[in-house]
């Protein structure tokens, strides 16, 4: 069943108003914990609220076709409302940013920029205990730095 025209535009709004595209990064462990040399990164867009409706919409909506976690947290020993948190990440963060797109506003730059991240992640799989080579990890960094550098300051796509 296709994701009707009005879900889409809706999510989007979301998106744009409390949404966030993410390319986030950590240093690597090896498989004894100990921290490994480089970094990791991994894209996602998410949706936060303090009510459940929003995110368990984008997830009964989107989670057939893209896939997708909805969870709840809320703090132990707290007076502090519930979050509730859906999530989407990896190579299911393209086709769900371009369905968007026609509809997207104030995050339109940073989802072509993940777009463009996350096809090519598609093309240059990661390759084995070897990792990836200088040239993917300095594509990877312009990468982080370029979609932080769009929340933060709200720059101008350059295509």
């Amino acid at each position: 069943m296709a994701i009707k025209d009005v879900d889409l535009a809706y999510a989007a709004g979301l998106i744009d108003g409390e949404g966030c595209i993410c390319l986030s990064r950590w240093h690597k462990k090896n498989i004894h914990g100990e921290l490994d040399h480089g970094w990791a990164y991994t894209l996602s867009v998410t949706v936060q609220m303090t009510t459940p409706q929003e995110p368990a919409f984008m997830y009964d909506v989107f989670n057939k076709e893209f896939g997708g976690l909805y969870k709840v947290y809320q703090k132990r020993n707290s007076n502090t409302k519930p979050v509730f948190h859906w999530r989407i990440s990896c190579s299911s963060c393209a086709p769900f940013l371009k369905s968007l797109l026609p509809y997207l506003l104030g995050k339109k730059p940073q989802a072509l920029a993940a777009i463009e991240y996350a096809e090519w992640i598609a093309n240059h799989p990661a390759h084995g205990k070897r990792g990836r080579s200088t040239e993917e990890h300095k594509y990877q960094e312009e990468m982080w730095v370029r979609i932080k550098g769009l929340k933060q300051n709200n720059r101008v796509y350059d295509s």
